[in-house]
Order: structure tokens, then C-alpha cells, then sequence
């Protein structure tokens, strides 16, 4: 191996160690109780998993000639990212309020969980009123930016994990009934167990971001370039 595929290595080494260093922060967040931490740092370190798991890839591909070794390796990564994907999803949106009033696992079923949702179905309108408290001066900047981005970026790892890992998802016509799916389901779940607000603004934020990577990424020239680095399965 000569010098520059041992940088690329030690690197790919290093974008690795810090993307489980991310994902323990993200752990000790939702699992012990003790520990305090500000929900910028929490969508940060979720973030950075991403970011160094695709480092990783990169770095690998460049540090190893071997074909065969290289796309085990990116695959290895590709599932252990997408499993901390999945665990951070739930685990935030279904234990972070349980979390937050250290009683984790505590669930209650709303029976009015259809009637509390009905201030929420109207499309942007809650959506619009956070945007218009924030330029009133009357709500944090920074937490409308955690609360709209949060919704949306949540959706944006599935856009990139079903198609390169399922190759049904690789249309459009069978992703979007996915992603419906999911941000419905969660939206609903979130209601029905006072883990959260149904509304229809997260279901739009989320499957709008979606369907926009999903495109994004189905551009033949990115799709040549992921297919080069062993990203698609």
C-alpha cells in the first residue's frame, strides 16, 4: 500500500470512530436519564453519522484496490449506518418526551387523539404561525430553524438508504407510498400515545424533503457516481 492509500485508510479509520463517537452521544441522550444535553447538539451528532459514514465510504474506496474487499466494507457501512439510523429515528421521535420526564418506556394511549390532531390538519398553517412569531421577534430563530429542519431532515436518510438498499425503491412510484406511509404512521403513533403533536405540517415537510432527495439522487449522473463507490446494492 503506498502512502497516499495508507492516508486514505487512516482516515477512513478515523471518519469511523468518530461516527460511533456520534452515535454513543445520541445513545447516552435517550437512554440515560442523567444526562442533559441541548437538541442542537442531539441533531448535530445525528448529522455527523451520516456525514463520517459517507466519508468512510469515500476514503475506503479510495485506500483499497480490491474490489470484492471494497464493497463489503462500503456495505458493512451502508447497514450499520442505515441500523443507527432506524434505532435514532424511533428512539427520538417515540422516547425523546419520555426521555425528557425521565419515565422512559411510559406510554399512555390518548383516547382524543383524533379530536387533539384536529387544530393540526389544516395544511402549513402551524408551520406559517411559528415563521411569523419568528420575524415578530416573538420566537427563537434558532428553534424554529431545530423544529422545521428537524421534520425535514428526518426524511432525508430514507431517501438515500431504500434505494440504494432495495431496488423496488429505486421508482418513484414505489417510494412514494413508502414515505406516505411512514411519516403518516409516525404522525399518527406520536398522537395516539402523547409522544408528540399530529399534524399535517410534519407529514408535508417530511415526504415533500423526501420525494425532493429521492429525486435529487436519481439523476443519472449521480447514480453513476454512487453505483462507482459500491453504494447501491
Amino acid at each position: 500500500m503506498n502512502k497516499s492509500r495508507k492516508v486514505f485508510a487512516v482516515l477512513a479509520i478515523l471518519s469511523g470512530l468518530m461516527a460511533i463517537a456520534s452515535a454513543v452521544v445520541i445513545t447516552a441522550v435517550m437512554l440515560i436519564p442523567t444526562v442533559q444535553i441541548r437538541l442542537r447538539t442531539f441533531y448535530l451528532s445525528l448529522a455527523s453519522i451520516v456525514v463520517f459514514a459517507v466519508l468512510v465510504v469515500i476514503f475506503t474506496c479510495k485506500a483499497i484496490t480490491n474490489e470484492k474487499t471494497k464493497n463489503v466494507i462500503v456495505k458493512t457501512t451502508m447497514i450499520c449506518t442505515f441500523v443507527v439510523y432506524l434505532i435514532t429515528y424511533f428512539g427520538f421521535l417515540f422516547l425523546i418526551k419520555a426521555y425528557s420526564n425521565h419515565d422512559l418506556f411510559s406510554f399512555s394511549y390518548n383516547r382524543n387523539w383524533l379530536k387533539d390532531a384536529l387544530p393540526g390538519l389544516i395544511p402549513l398553517k402551524t408551520t406559517a404561525r411559528e415563521i411569523y412569531q419568528t420575524v415578530r421577534g416573538n420566537r427563537a430563530f434558532s428553534r424554529t430553524v431545530l423544529e422545521i429542519g428537524g421534520n425535514m431532515l428526518a426524511y432525508v436518510p430514507l431517501a438515500f438508504f431504500l434505494p440504494a438498499m432495495f431496488k423496488s425503491m429505486r421508482h418513484f412510484d414505489s417510494f412514494l407510498p413508502v414515505i406516505v406511509f411512514i411519516s403518516a404512521a409516525t404522525e399518527i403513533f406520536q398522537g395516539m400515545f402523547r409522544l408528540g403533536s399530529c399534524q399535517t405540517d410534519d407529514f408535508i415537510l417530511g415526504v415533500c424533503t423526501a420525494c425532493i432527495v429521492f429525486y435529487i439522487l436519481r439523476r443519472p449522473k449521480v447514480i453513476k457516481y454512487l453505483d462507482s463507490k459500491h453504494i447501491y446494492f
